[in-house]
C-alpha cells in the first residue's frame, strides 16, 4: 500500500473526482474521524493488523485519499459517536460510522446527518457502497435496539446486583432475535440480488449452512467479482464444515482413534499407532490461542503428576512454524510436539479427520488408542477424567 496523504480543504474547493472520499455530514462539525483499513489480501491472512489513521473534520467536512492497487475494508468513525464499554474498551457500532469497500481508484461522496447519536448516510461513484448504505437503513431499527442492548448486558455484567444473570439472559435472547432479523433481512437481499457484489459479502457472513445453499445461486459475475477471494475462504470453510461433520461421528468414546503422521520439531514423520502403549492425550492448540496457553501451567503440572501413566502430544493447528517452535520453548512444553500444517487438501488435515470445533481440544486415549472422551476447551472435567484414569 503506498502511503496515503490526508487533505483538509474545504469541499467547496475540490473536484469530487480527484479524492478517494469526500465527505459532508450535517452534525459532525469539527471533529476528529478514527480510520481503520486493511486490504482484502489482508483480510485473509491471519495475524493480520488494519492501518489507523486519522482525520480533522471542519464544519462536517473532510476530503480523504488512498492510493493502492488492492481492494481494501474501511471503517471511519466519529471520535464524537463513539461509546465505551463498563472497562473503558470502545464498543465499535455499525449505528455509529461509516463502512465502505473500496476498489482500486475509485472516488466516492458520501452525503449524511447526524441524528439521535445515528449517522445516516448515502454514497455515489460505487455501486456497492451506495447499495450497502441503503440496505442499512433497512436495518436501523433493528441495529439501534442491538446496540443499547449490548450496553445493557455490559452494564449487568460488570455491576453485579439482584438476578443480575437472569435480565442478561433475557438480554442475550433478545439480542439473538435482532440478530436473527437482521440476518433474515441480508438474506432476502441475497434471494432478490444475486448478481450483485453486496450479495456476495452478505453471504460471506450468513451461517455456513445457508452459505452452502446459496453460493451456487450467486452469478458468475458475482462469484467473481470483488469478493471473489472471501467466498473462496468461506467455501473451504463450508467444506471444512461438512467434511468435520461427517468424521465427528466418527470421533466418539469407545472407537478406535484415526491414525495419522505428523511431522516433530526434529522434522521427523510421528504416527500416532508409534505411540500406543499407554494412555495418550492429544491436545490441539495454538500459539494464536489465547485459553491454550493460560492452560498450560495446570497442563503441565498433570504431565509430571502422571508422565509413567500417560504421553501427552500436542498437535498445533493454523499456526506458522516459528510462532509454534517459540510458543513450545517459551512455555517449557516438554512432551511430544506435532505440526499440523496448513493444507487445502482437507483430508490430510488432523483437526478435520478429528472433527476439532474448538481450541484447545484435547482427546484421552487408551493404551489401545481407542478414545476414552472428548473435551473441547480449557475445563477441570479433563484434569478429572486424568485422575480417575490414571490416580491408581
Amino acid at each position: 500500500i503506498c502511503i496515503f496523504c490526508i487533505s483538509l480543504f474545504l469541499i467547496s474547493s475540490c473536484k469530487t473526482d480527484k479524492h478517494t472520499i469526500t465527505a459532508k455530514i450535517n452534525g459532525l462539525a469539527n471533529d476528529t474521524v478514527f480510520v481503520e483499513y486493511m486490504t482484502f489480501s489482508q483480510r485473509m491472512e491471519r495475524g493480520s493488523k488494519p492501518t489507523m489513521d486519522t482525520i480533522i473534520t471542519k464544519n462536517g467536512e473532510f476530503v480523504y485519499d488512498i492510493d493502492t492497487n488492492d481492494n481494501i475494508m474501511m471503517i471511519l468513525e466519529p471520535r464524537n459517536l463513539m461509546i465505551f464499554r463498563e472497562n473503558g474498551r470502545k464498543f465499535q457500532s455499525e449505528t455509529r460510522m461509516l463502512y465502505l469497500m473500496l476498489k482500486p481508484g475509485e472516488h466516492l461522496n458520501i452525503q449524511g446527518k447526524i441524528e439521535n447519536n445515528y449517522l445516516d448516510y448515502s454514497v455515489t461513484g460505487s455501486e456497492y457502497n451506495k447499495a450497502q448504505a441503503e440496505q442499512r437503513k433497512m436495518n436501523k431499527e433493528f441495529e439501534i435496539k442491538s446496540d443499547s442492548i449490548e450496553m445493557l448486558i455490559d452494564y449487568y455484567a460488570n455491576n453485579k446486583q439482584a438476578n443480575s444473570d437472569s435480565i442478561i439472559n433475557t438480554l442475550y435472547n433478545e439480542r439473538n432475535d435482532l440478530s436473527a432479523e437482521i440476518r433474515a433481512n441480508k438474506l432476502s437481499y441475497i434471494k432478490s440480488n444475486t448478481n450483485t457484489d453486496l450479495a456476495a459479502f452478505y453471504l460471506t457472513n450468513q451461517p455456513l449452512d445457508t452459505f452452502g445453499v446459496y453460493l451456487d445461486k450467486l452469478s458468475e459475475s458475482a462469484k467473481n467479482g470483488m469478493f471473489k477471494g472471501l467466498l473462496a475462504e468461506r467455501e473451504k470453510s463450508y467444506k471444512e464444515y461438512r467434511l468435520k461433520m461427517v468424521n465427528e461421528e466418527k470421533i466418539k468414546p469407545g472407537a478406535d482413534a484415526p491414525d495419522f503422521t505428523l511431522k516433530n520439531l526434529e522434522g521427523n514423520d510421528i504416527s500416532l499407532s508409534s505411540l500406543k502403549g499407554k494412555y495418550l492425550v492429544l491436545d490441539f492448540w495454538g500459539s494464536w490461542c489465547g485459553w491454550c496457553v493460560k492452560g498450560y501451567p495446570r497442563m503441565k503440572e498433570y504431565y509430571n503428576k502422571y508422565k509413567d501413566k500417560v504421553e501427552y502430544v500436542g498437535i498445533a493447528c493454523r499456526d506458522k512454524d516459528e510462532d509454534w517452535r517459540k510458543a513450545i520453548k517459551d512455555n517449557e512444553l516438554n512432551w511430544v510436539q506435532l505440526f499440523n500444517p496448513k493444507t487445502d487438501d482437507l483430508s490430510k488435515d488432523v483437526s478435520v479427520l478429528y472433527a476439532i470445533k474448538g481450541y484447545p481440544s484435547k482427546i484421552i486415549l487408551d493404551a489401545n488408542l481407542k478414545i476414552v472422551e472428548v473435551f473441547i476447551g480449557e475445563s477441570d472435567a479433563f484434569y478429572n477424567k486424568l485422575d480417575e484414569l490414571l490416580k491408581n
